[in-house]
């Protein structure tokens, strides 16, 4: 395990990635274009990614977004240098059981309960999905409400993964007023996850031609 001070380039290196993000004023945009050359041309004129243009089909969407999470990938493994940390990221990310043990390699408070809140949500989503009732604490009782309430009217779960993107990363802005130690990275690392999945959703959304009232729920 690092000493927090050893996290300081990588925080620097964090706030500088971080002016790169794509705003949701730029996303929404492109969902309310007209055509996918369109919505291309939008987030292309932000983001500068050539191969974004490209795109086509959903099999190059995907070929670009494993791209881009391969580069993440890398850039976070090099600023984070511990094996356990970047192993645990990995791990939240393939399920429930593989986050609960990823749980345990993890000796940091910030870091503990935001696992923990990973975990409760894969447990919100899975008893959405299969129409079964969870007990889950009281802090996630009004998305645990508005999330059912959506998926029950329009049989999508859209809602639900924007609800549970935006509980996670209003947690996560907590990491803003650290100065050293690795939890700007890990706030970075899932923004940055965040907006990707926001990229599949308005590509795919373009590429299928579906409604665009169907996707308004996401901002």
């Amino acid at each position: 395990m690092r000493n927090r001070n050893d996290y300081a380039y990588a925080v620097a290196r964090v706030r500088s990635l971080e002016t790169s993000l794509i705003p949701e004023e730029i996303f929404k945009e492109a969902q309310e274009a007209a055509d996918l050359e369109e919505a291309k041309r939008i987030i292309f004129e932000f983001s500068g990614k050539e191969q974004l243009r490209e795109i086509e089909n959903s099999l190059q969407l995907e070929g670009f977004l494993r791209k881009e999470k391969d580069e993440l990938n890398q850039e976070i493994n090099g600023l984070l240098d511990d094996e356990e940390l970047s192993s645990a990221l990995k791990g939240i990310s393939r399920g429930f059981e593989e986050a609960k043990l990823s749980m345990q390699k993890v000796n940091n408070e910030f870091l503990l309960r935001f696992f923990q809140h990973i975990l409760e949500l894969y447990k919100l989503s899975s008893g959405l999905r299969k129409k079964e009732e969870v007990s889950l604490p009281l802090a996630y009782s009004d998305l645990k409400k508005e999330a059912h309430e959506y998926t029950e009217k329009k049989d999508s779960y859209l809602l639900l993964e924007k609800l549970k993107s935006q509980f996670l990363l209003r947690y996560l802005q907590q990491a803003r007023y650290i100065t050293f130690g690795p939890e700007p990275v890990i706030s970075y690392y899932f923004h940055k996850l965040n907006q990707l999945n926001l990229l599949r959703w308005i590509i795919l959304g373009k590429i299928n031609k579906i409604p665009e009232e169907q996707l308004e729920v996401l901002f």
